[in-house]
């Protein structure tokens, strides 16, 4: 989940890195007088997303992968403590 986390945020395709080119391009060329923090929430905003969503398309995998085990309905009742071991 952590390497998935850090590879959408190094992506060179993914919103953070377009988001972060911008905004260099833009204290380069001053094209929009944006004060930083604008700038940092910004980078920090799309980053959030970016790992929001790698976080839950980890999460439903995972919940898809216990559905579909064999032993899934034995896993559901012990964290429930209707049976212990």
């Amino acid at each position: 989940m952590v390497v998935k986390s850090l590879k959408s945020i190094l992506n060179v395709q993914s919103s953070t890195a377009i988001t972060g080119g911008a905004v260099l391009l833009n204290e380069k060329f001053e094209v929009a007088g944006l004060p930083a923090w604008v700038k940092a929430s910004a980078i920090a905003a799309t980053g959030m997303i970016d790992v929001t969503s790698s976080y839950f398309e980890a999460r439903n995998h995972h919940r898809e992968y216990e559905r579909n085990s064999p032993f899934s309905y034995l896993y559901r009742a012990q964290r429930a403590r209707i049976i212990t071991n």
